[in-house]
């Protein structure tokens, strides 16, 4: 009986644990890595670049007290990639891609049959992580509190927009 394509590639994949973390891989680089070059730093990245430049990274603990989890990230990686817009890109993209990994893994671990599932599911959270992430942050972002801000003066002046 002849094996299909599909059935092949499907039989490798299964066979060989590294295949699923490679298709993931290359696809958060096509996401996100294609502008990653010319992306540079944002607006919230700003303040923490100032004060990697002007003190030592234990800074980051006594700033962010209200975000441990910055605090943490920032005194981590600015003594690994410095002001780099290109290495803060490629860190962003390798922790995302380590995320959802570790997601899958786990999910996989404790519903066993389900893990194509998990699988699939990963990579679409891949190409929606910004629509799952704007629901839980976006209104902690810098930018969308500026947006507020401006709305609110706009309708206490009268402007329409």
């Amino acid at each position: 009986m002849k094996v299909s394509l599909y059935q092949r590639i499907r039989n490798f994949a299964q066979n060989h644990t590294f295949v699923f973390p490679l298709i993931l891989l290359v696809e958060t680089f096509i996401c996100y890595g294609t502008m990653g070059l010319f992306c540079g730093f944002y607006w919230d990245d700003w303040p923490p670049v100032m004060l990697s430049n002007i003190a030592k990274t234990s800074i980051f603990w006594t700033t962010f007290t209200d975000r441990p989890f910055s605090a943490w990230t920032f005194t981590l990686m600015f003594p690994l990639l410095h002001n780099s817009a290109v290495a803060w890109q490629t860190a962003t993209i390798l922790i995302r891609w380590l995320g959802v990994y570790l997601f899958t893994w786990c999910w996989s671990i404790c519903f066993p049959k389900q893990r194509a599932l998990f699988q699939w599911a990963s990579l679409l959270a891949i190409v929606l992580t910004r629509l799952s992430i704007s629901i839980h942050f976006g209104g902690f972002q810098p930018a969308s509190i500026d947006l507020c801000h401006f709305r609110r003066l706009t309708l206490f002046v009268g402007a329409e927009y």
